[in-house]
């Protein structure tokens, strides 16, 4: 899944540490950096001290920000319940490490997480594959078994090219059919979905699988089971 409800938006106005005084999108910067280090137009040593200011001013705003920053509604309910399931929960985010450990601390989600795949050097803010992938290797899981939540277009996309699963979880109305246009894998609105999604033949695909995998539908099937709301009535 992804932090994506990290994102502090008031980063986009850090002062660029190359241009006194010029704002625009930090991750502008970060792209336009790596950019001209590629292309060799800066040294390597003029690199690295742009990056060191960058990363440091990111990383001073984001850690004022989270404080400030709200959790979509039911994303607790679920992570317990992806918790039950004994499944491997991994957050990504392209906020820095600190930032993001105070942000899962304050909220009280840390425990829900087998790894945080967060933002540790530079590049890691504009590559999922630069996050994320030592991560899977660490827990010993295939791209192809790894289902990503994500409500950007960039982060779907990135997704699919790493051959991950990407659901949806749009959280603006006007989102849905701009999501569903690049054919995600699915979409939930909450979290709490999530264990009724993975019960679904249509989502699941093949009914080949090994043990782990029929283990993991019959603990998905269960809990979806418990999720779902008491529909009787008491006679009167």
């Amino acid at each position: 899944m992804d932090l994506n409800y990290v994102k502090a938006k008031q980063i986009a106005n850090t002062p660029s540490p190359s241009a006194p005084g010029r704002s625009y999108d930090i991750f502008d910067q970060i792209s336009s950096l790596i950019e001209e280090k590629k292309n060799k137009k800066i040294s390597t040593k003029k690199y690295d001290e742009l990056a060191t200011e960058i990363s440091k001013a990111m990383e001073e705003s984001e850690m004022e920000q989270v404080s400030h920053l709200s959790l979509y509604a039911g994303v607790k309910n679920g992570l317990a319940s992806l918790k039950a399931m004994k499944l491997s929960v991994v957050a990504t985010t392209d906020i820095g490490t600190s930032p993001a450990a105070k942000f899962l601390r304050e909220k009280e989600l840390g425990s829900f997480f087998s790894e945080v795949a967060a933002r540790d050097e530079l590049v890691k803010a504009v590559d999922l594959g630069t996050r994320l992938e030592p991560v899977l290797a660490k827990l010993g899981i295939k791209s192809e078994a790894t289902i990503y939540f994500c409500n950007r277009m960039q982060d779907l996309k990135a997704a699919q090219a790493l051959g991950l699963r990407p659901v949806v979880m749009p959280s603006k109305h006007e989102q849905i059919d701009v999501l569903l246009s690049a054919k995600p894998e699915g979409m939930i609105i909450s979290l709490e979905e999530l264990p009724i999604m993975l019960s679904l033949k249509s989502f699941k695909g093949s009914d080949d699988g090994n043990e782990e995998e029929k283990q993991l539908e019959k603990e998905a099937g269960e809990e979806a089971e418990r999720l779902q709301p008491d529909e009787s009535v008491d006679a009167p």
